[in-house]
């Protein structure tokens, strides 16, 4: 044998060993890897779904009545007062407020020229029940300097199943009735010869009309209105307030009064009475 004879089998058997010690790694991995059992699979962790079988009950008849007010106030001019829940009563405020609105005098005026003190309660601020328990009446003793001041006063108002008409009225109480809606009305025209005495003032020289239902307060437009209108104010406001003949009482004492009709404010109530603007 020669040499190259004996070169060439050295290197075959190089490459031999070479490509047996490659394989046995993978060989013993690959057996390895089939004795070693699999990792188990840990299983989901399983979510009841409770389903409600009752459906959310749904008040139709309070959702009707919610659009219908709001049709009310797109077409009439109605105003909600933002109230407050407290117990079964609605809770907000009001008050009196003198603003120059014209180049004549105004109720603010006359009532100032009809008072002998500017700080005796000889004024009644009220909001009565148009029908039904008086009791429910709020009421508070005022005097002129209340009214020049714009005294805030708190008002509660129960929340019943049906609707509740309200009065709102300032008037003159020099008789200590603790009442304004038993009292005649004072017309703008009648200042002159009621202001001789004090049992002749002694009348509702305000009104607006206010409606409490389904847990909302609402505040009557009191614009004038001539018949037709007046009828279809009626009918929008039909699901809203207590009684049709409570709008005829707010046309008849508007347009007696003259009234300037109320503003709301967010939980205020405001009762605007005119005075003469000083820059005329």
């Amino acid at each position: 044998m020669n040499s190259k004879t004996v070169m060439g089998a050295a290197v075959v058997g190089l490459a031999l060993a070479l490509f047996i010690m490659n394989k046995k790694p993978k060989t013993e991995a690959f057996k390895a890897a089939r004795e070693t059992p699999q990792a188990q699979v840990e299983r989901p962790v399983h979510q009841e779904i409770i389903e409600n079988s009752q459906p959310v009950a749904v008040d139709k008849g309070r959702i009707q009545q919610e659009r219908k007010a709001y049709t009310a106030v797109i077409l009439t001019g109605l105003k909600e007062i933002e109230t407050k829940k407290v117990g079964t009563n609605l809770k907000f405020r009001f008050r009196p407020k003198s603003e120059p609105i014209y180049c004549s005098l105004g109720d603010f005026d006359y009532i100032k020229g009809s008072v002998d003190s500017l700080t005796k309660d000889v004024m009644l601020l009220s909001i009565e029940p148009l029908n039904g328990d008086k009791s429910k009446s709020v009421r508070y003793r005022v005097s002129m300097k209340d009214v020049a001041n714009g005294k805030t006063f708190d008002v509660q108002l129960p929340v019943e199943k049906k609707a509740r008409d309200y009065g709102v009225y300032l008037c003159m109480d020099y008789m200590k009735t603790n009442e304004c809606a038993s009292k005649k009305i004072l017309g703008a025209k009648e200042w002159n010869t009621a202001i001789r005495s004090e049992k002749d003032l002694d009348r509702s020289i305000y009104y607006q009309m206010i409606t409490v239902a389904a847990d909302k307060a609402y505040l009557i437009p009191s614009k004038k209105w001539d018949g037709k209108s007046m009828e279809k104010l009626k009918h929008l406001l039909a699901p809203i307030i207590q009684d049709s003949d409570s709008i005829d009482l707010l046309k008849k004492n508007i347009e007696q009064l003259q009234s300037v009709p109320g503003r709301v404010s967010k939980d205020v109530l405001e009762l605007l009475l005119p005075h003469k603007d000083p820059n005329c």
